[in-house]
């Protein structure tokens, strides 16, 4: 997946779950400015392993909470389906 389909991923999927519009994709989404329960982001990552196959919690464990914009998950999602195709 590319950086650009991944950041529309997100987005929608975002805007679908929590009803809120992300306008600086170098936000933190974890910022209380979004009003998101951090415990809420279990949603997001059901949603991006069931519907989109991708395997969040692998970003999640080598990451920390700066990991948490639009920008940043779509890198890691691009670089993490360029490594699954390497390894395959």
């Amino acid at each position: 997946m590319t950086k650009d389909i991944a950041k529309k991923m997100l987005l929608e999927e975002i805007s679908a779950l929590f009803d809120i519009t992300i306008s600086d994709l170098n936000d933190n989404l974890l910022d209380q400015k979004f009003g998101i329960d951090t415990v809420d982001f279990l949603y997001l990552i059901n949603t991006l392993e069931t519907k989109y196959g991708i395997n969040i919690c692998r970003i999640l464990e080598t990451n920390d909470s700066p990991i948490f914009t639009v920008n940043n998950l779509a890198a890691e999602i691009e670089a993490i389906g360029i490594n699954e195709n390497r390894n395959n």
